[in-house]
């Protein structure tokens, strides 16, 4: 394989990246790293210890345009792209074409397209009697009518990331409060040029009951669900809502319930016509009955990876994805054994007879003073702190991730008391704030 490499999509010099060229250089490719400018200006050479080939735009976010000149200059360079994979959300349509273009199974451009618009996807699977949700674009005039008639909503825009302005909609929320929100998206550093065309707001009515997500893998047809975790808690806050932590498996649902659940997205993916791709698939169950929240064309984020990693004994969501865009002949048939072999409608919610638990720290509005990490009884498996003294949080519209940590163990020990694990989980990061200094205009 010594010129043939996959092309890795990356958002600012990260997107999961250095798991990605480990994968995609595990298996005996070049990991080509394509990504846009970095915040950082140590990171290009970051990329460049993990990568066998890098190149890094001058803008802020990749365009089609880029994605063709690197491909331009790799042929030019006697390298072949066998295929293109990309964890941000923003990118996903670009994996596509350039699957499309290397003959890599992949789904298509316009199935991304019906999948990451909240609307569309919703009105597609109420015609097809999958969900009894009513979903409607949101103006101002429509506000003031669900407030008055008090009707339990749930708001977030028609095409949205790291939960950026998706609430539940309340008596106190106003038109003004969308406008503000739509300028910190636009404006927001990281995730700025996601929403560079815009911002619509859809409202939906709020889905009750408990929320999962399956980690969802399909090669040529077949589908295997790898885990199912549980959101065990989520916070809703006044313009965002934020997923604090989770367990693999669930532990507030029954068996049963969960394998009910599985067969019930098989139709769902079977109605969108989805034969391959990676997928994080948020849904929530009340009384036995499911709904879709929402279906992400990708892997999932936070410690979603390495969670399936430690609870599969070895698979980790990035491993499995890479692996079947790469996977040929008789061996993708072994491939799919493999996953059959994982896949817990038919082993049980644990077929390696582990459970996993992780919990997500997220930062307020000010500026990091102090982080410090405190020895907690049962030390986490992975622990990772993402922010500095000095670092900035200047909305409450999104997910500020200051760290995340990831506990592991044998099925009925570690989630035995999961009352006692959260509360030890709490008190891992230490977080002290101070107010953001505006600097006066001269």
């Amino acid at each position: 394989m010594k010129n043939i490499g996959v092309l890795i999509l990356s958002h600012c010099g990260f997107s999961f990246v250095d798991q990605l060229a480990k994968a995609v250089q595990g298996r005996g490719y070049k990991a080509l790293v394509l990504s846009s400018k970095p915040e950082s200006a140590d990171r290009p050479k970051v990329l460049e210890q993990l990568a066998d080939w890098v190149q890094v735009t001058n803008n802020h976010t990749l365009s089609w345009r880029h994605v063709e000149q690197a491909l331009s200059t790799l042929e030019a360079d006697g390298i072949r792209v066998h295929s293109c994979i990309c964890v941000w959300e923003g990118y996903r349509t670009f994996m596509a074409n350039v699957n499309l273009l290397a003959g890599t199974p992949d789904i298509t451009p316009e199935q991304i397209d019906l999948l990451t618009d909240k609307y569309s996807l919703r009105q597609f699977l109420v015609a097809q009697n999958i969900s009894r949700v009513d979903v409607k674009c949101l103006t101002p005039e429509l506000l003031e009518e669900l407030k008055r008639t008090q009707q339990l909503c749930f708001i977030k825009p028609r095409r949205g990331i790291a939960s950026f302005g998706a609430f539940k909609l309340n008596s106190d929320t106003h038109w003004h409060q969308l406008q503000n929100i739509v300028e910190e998206a636009r404006h927001d550093p990281v995730y700025g040029s996601y929403f560079k065309a815009g911002v619509a707001f859809v409202v939906e009515d709020f889905i009750a009951g408990i929320e999962c997500s399956f980690e969802v893998q399909v090669v040529d047809g077949h589908v295997f669900v790898v885990a199912v975790h549980e959101k065990y808690e989520t916070t809703h806050c006044d313009s965002t809502t934020l997923e604090n932590a989770c367990t693999c498996p669930p532990v507030s649902m029954e068996e049963a319930v969960v394998k009910e659940g599985v067969s019930w997205l098989h139709r769902v993916l079977g109605a969108l016509d989805i034969t391959q791709g990676c997928f994080h698939i948020e849904a929530k169950v009340e009384k036995g009955r499911w709904e879709i929240i929402e279906i992400n064309p990708r892997v999932g984020g936070s410690l979603i990876s390495q969670s399936v990693e430690y609870f599969t004994d070895g698979r980790s969501m990035v491993d499995l994805w890479v692996e079947s865009l790469l996977v040929q002949g008789s061996k993708r048939q072994n491939f799919m054994e493999d996953l059959a072999d994982l896949d817990v409608s038919r082993h049980g919610n644990s077929p390696h007879n582990r459970e996993t638990f992780f919990r997500v720290f997220y930062g307020e509005v000010g500026v990091v003073k102090t982080v410090e990490e405190i020895p907690v009884p049962l030390p986490p498996l992975v622990t990772q702190v993402f922010v500095t003294p000095g670092t900035e949080f200047e909305c409450n519209s999104k997910e500020n991730f200051v760290g995340q940590a990831l506990w592991g163990g044998a099925v009925n020990e570690l989630l035995s008391d999961v009352i006692a694990l959260d509360e030890q989980a709490k008190n891992l990061l230490k977080v002290e704030y101070q107010p953001i200094v505006t600097k006066s205009v001269a």
